[in-house]
């Protein structure tokens, strides 16, 4: 019979096997698949532009101007004349508000000519990497411009970064009237998005003089393609897809999800070994019976709980220890979800996973170690902390691991917890960091795949993020799993 069942049992262990792989390759490729969705992105990029007299008043602000151009692609821009074009009259000299000079934008940047529509602000669609565009403007004084300067100003629109986009772009003067002298204009605007320009003075005494005016223009020219585009925006330090000019950058929902991890195993390691050697090496044969079940118990408790144990308890706790402290200007904690009580909440959640395998390492140590500390003369705890620690080490690092594996994977908690704010990590605020709002890369994706459309560039980056989480999250288990089943000692 046995040797019908040995070969029957091996059968399975290979199929089971192969069944694993084959579903991690299934899971990784489905994921792979979806991410291709974030590389269909186009780019947005816009500017304001605006005129005035010289000097500029002190208290001016572009954002604010109501006869500032905006020269703008964005997904809800279209190529000719839109709504949104339609929705805002032409500039006229006569009815510049509170103003002496203005710009007037040519549709979709073409040429200057007797049928060419002038607009006050253009949309245009946004574009692939690979393709570029132009937006061109007049730029003009109106009748009652005095003196003889004028000043250009120019800006980002409204939540528009240009290190975010991956084209050249550059404002340059490409006609200026006749008869006046002017400078040559033609300024990167990677490097100084916001400036200004005084310009001599040219007055539109019609609106059909304003195409007599300056003529400049703003070109997106291509540095790179879309792929690479894509990549390079996750390198980023700003996460905001939702806006007009959506930003995908991954990098703040990475390191905390990093300073999460690693303050959570700060907590949970050594309670959790100390836990494990308590069990294993000091306690009562009849209360080890009742505390490894109890440990494993705890690690089936459902994270929700244990989330609204942080909310309710652990949150408000830290807020008034910190205040009797008067620690709580440094860590500038206004609310019980921060990335402190994420970090605490995931150490306790991790303890019973790091103790019950540090737990094993140290029990499957052969007794022989033991009798040999004895005969050496070594006390109880000698032979602990100089032969069986050592002996374990491997195991426990293989724990700690495996709880750095479930810490970065967890999102109930960090959902619950983080109070959903992304937010770069500065060193020149350690302790603030701690108490501030954060969110991690586990529940961005739980928090924004509820809210986008499938088959999206939005959805596709989630994808992204799903992935490499997957990924090192796998990297890391398979890991714990070698180390925690490596010896380090020998019979």
């Amino acid at each position: 019979m046995r040797r019908f069942i040995d070969p029957l049992m091996g059968t399975a262990v290979r199929i089971s096997g192969v069944t694993v792989l084959l579903v991690v390759g299934a899971l990784l490729f489905y994921l792979v698949g979806e991410a291709r969705n974030a590389f269909n992105q186009t780019f947005a990029y816009g500017h304001r532009v605006a005129a005035q007299a010289s000097p500029l008043p002190s208290n001016y602000d572009l954002q604010l101007d109501p006869n500032a151009s905006i020269l703008s692609a964005t997904p809800e821009g279209t190529e000719g004349l839109d709504e949104k074009e339609e929705s805002l009259p032409p500039p006229s000299v006569f009815s510049l508000i509170d103003s002496p000079a203005g710009t007037a934008a040519l549709l979709d940047g073409k040429e200057p000519g007797p049928e060419t529509q002038v607009v006050l602000q253009d949309w245009q669609t946004t574009r692939r990497a690979e393709a570029g565009s132009t937006f061109r403007f007049f730029v003009f004084g109106s009748p009652q411009l005095q003196g003889d300067k004028m000043t250009l100003v120019w800006g980002p629109d409204g939540g528009f970064l240009p290190e975010y986009v991956p084209h050249k772009l550059r404002l340059r003067l490409v006609r200026a009237p006749s008869g006046i002298t002017a400078p040559t204009v033609d300024i990167d605007l990677r490097k100084e998005p916001t400036g200004s320009l005084e310009l001599p003075a040219f007055v539109a005494q019609t609106d059909e003089d304003i195409q007599k005016g300056y003529l400049f223009e703003i070109t997106a020219t291509p540095t790179t393609n879309s792929f690479w585009a894509t990549l390079g925006g996750l390198l980023k330090t700003s996460w905001d897809p939702t806006s007009s000019y959506a930003r995908y950058g991954a990098v703040p929902l990475f390191v905390a999800t990093l300073i999460i991890t690693l303050l959570s195993l700060l907590i949970a390691a050594p309670l959790g070994i100390t836990a494990a050697v308590f069990i294993s090496e000091l306690a009562p044969q009849k209360l080890k019976e009742w505390l490894k079940p109890f440990i494993e118990l705890l690690a089936s408790v459902p994270t929700v709980v244990l989330a609204y144990f942080g909310i309710t308890f652990v949150g408000p706790a830290f807020l008034e220890i910190v205040g009797r402290l008067g620690l709580a200007p440094a860590f500038g904690a206004e609310s019980s979800r921060s990335l402190i009580t994420v970090a605490l909440v995931m150490g306790i959640l991790l303890i019973p996973t790091i103790a019950s395998v540090s737990e094993d390492a140290l029990t499957n140590i052969p007794q022989s170690l033991r009798d040999g500390g004895d005969a050496l003369g070594l006390t109880k705890f000698e032979t602990l902390w100089k032969v069986l620690l050592p002996a374990a080490k491997s195991g426990l690092i293989g724990a700690t691991l495996l709880g750095m594996a479930r810490a970065i994977g967890e999102t109930m908690v960090v959902w619950l917890l983080s109070g959903g704010t992304v937010r770069m990590p500065t060193l020149a605020e350690p302790l603030t960091n701690l108490g501030k709002p954060t969110k991690a890369v586990s529940d961005t994706i739980a928090i924004d795949i509820q809210n986008v459309s499938f088959g999206s560039v939005h959805y596709g980056h989630l994808f992204i993020l799903a992935t490499l989480l997957f990924i090192v999250t796998l990297v890391v288990n398979l890991t714990g799993y070698r180390i925690a089943k490596k010896a380090q000692w020998t019979h």
